[in-house]
């Protein structure tokens, strides 16, 4: 009987013979050896054109979870490993997270203690709400929360304005009452009126006439005061009769009773006493505002960019006659952005898909409208 020794010492005798079942595990070793680089190449082009986009000099902002997951898988590596393939993060960047939020037992539970977190919707309303108030307090605003079917106490509210640097209510009311609150505030009772100037030519040459207007914020309608070369306070006392006629746009029940206007000389003491005397009060904007007459201003851009620069004028009279068209087309014929795309003036009856269509010509064409004839 062979001892143990003699069975080793005749195995190492014998001839090595290759296995055809060795062969194919080589060859399947390789494949995978081959598939892992080709894997880890793609990855890595994948990083490279990453930092390509969003700059090699920009930072990566990650939250603490994305730290953990890349420290736990970098530790793993080693810092060599990291080296090789690793563009994102440095391998030292990596273990120092690794040191900072595993070593030192940094877990996240799947809850959290305490109250649970104030959602978006609840931090955006107490925001909009105390922007939109600044008068209100923090209880205030906590019970306009209640009435929403929100509940949040008065010290949440009050973290919420300090994390977004609003004031407790006396100070952020220091700020004033804004432009467009004091507009919205008076809106039915409100117009404003401004001067344009357009070149005509005369016998004697060309000329600069002076065209006021006077618009009525809540319906855009527009009164043509009327137009002059010398607009003295003569010439704007009158202009006050004009506006506060039964035909006006200015004082009297049903008409507007505050009146926005800058700080023209033309617009002088005496012509704002006697607007008072007709019981309009006159309403100053600030020095280089225009956006506080923004109404008037836009009306102003329309009636220049639609009709008054894309004519030549020959004399004051023509130019009234194209200004009372364009007043006819803006009230009649033109809808308006600021009214949802409604008439000024709305048809009596809607308008009849099958009815034939109309096209309205003012000013030689240049001012056009459509509508559908109404089928008797």
């Amino acid at each position: 009987m062979m001892t143990k020794t003699d069975q080793i010492g005749e195995a190492r005798s014998r001839p090595f013979v290759l296995k055809p079942w060795l062969i194919v595990l080589w060859c399947l070793a390789g494949l995978a050896s081959e598939e892992s680089r080709g894997i880890i190449r793609f990855q890595q082009i994948q990083i490279d054109v990453l930092r390509e986009i969003i700059g090699r000099d920009k930072r990566i902002i990650l939250s603490d979870r994305q730290r953990v997951r890349l420290a736990e898988a970098g530790k793993e590596l080693g810092r060599k490993k990291i080296g090789e393939f690793c563009s994102l993060f440095t391998p030292d960047t990596i273990l120092r997270w690794y040191r900072e939020l595993i070593a030192n037992h940094h877990t996240y539970s799947t809850g959290s203690p305490g109250r649970p977190k104030l959602s978006e919707e609840i931090i955006g309303l107490v925001v909009m709400i105390a922007k939109q108030n600044p008068s209100w307090g923090y209880d205030r605003i906590q019970g306009e929360l209640k009435k929403l079917g929100h509940t949040v106490s008065d010290t949440s509210v009050a973290n919420i304005l300090h994390e977004h640097g609003l004031d407790p209510s006396p100070h952020r009311e220091n700020h004033g009452t804004t432009w467009s609150e004091f507009l919205q505030a008076h809106w039915e009772c409100l117009a404003a009126t401004d001067f344009t100037t357009v070149d005509v030519w005369t016998p004697s040459g060309l000329k600069t006439i002076y065209l006021l207007f006077v618009i009525e914020l809540k319906s855009r309608c527009v009164q043509f005061v009327g137009s002059t070369e010398h607009p003295n306070e003569k010439w704007m006392l009158e202009a006050v009769e004009r506006t506060t006629k039964k035909d006006g746009l200015l004082g009297g029940e049903g008409h507007s009773t505050l009146l926005i206007m800058d700080n023209d000389s033309k617009f002088t003491a005496k012509f704002k006493e006697k607007l008072r005397d007709n019981g309009v009060k006159p309403v100053l904007t600030a020095v280089r505002a225009p956006n506080m007459n923004a109404f008037q201003e836009r009306f102003i851009l329309s009636y220049k960019s639609e009709m008054a620069n894309r004519m030549i004028f020959f004399g004051k009279q023509m130019l009234d006659h194209a200004t009372k068209e364009y007043l006819a087309h803006y009230h009649e014929e033109r809808p308006h952005q600021g009214l949802d795309n409604e008439l000024i003036l709305p048809f009596e009856k809607p308008p009849d898909p099958k009815g034939e269509l109309e096209v309205t010509k003012r000013l030689g064409g240049l001012l056009k409208s459509y509508r559908r004839r109404t089928v008797a």
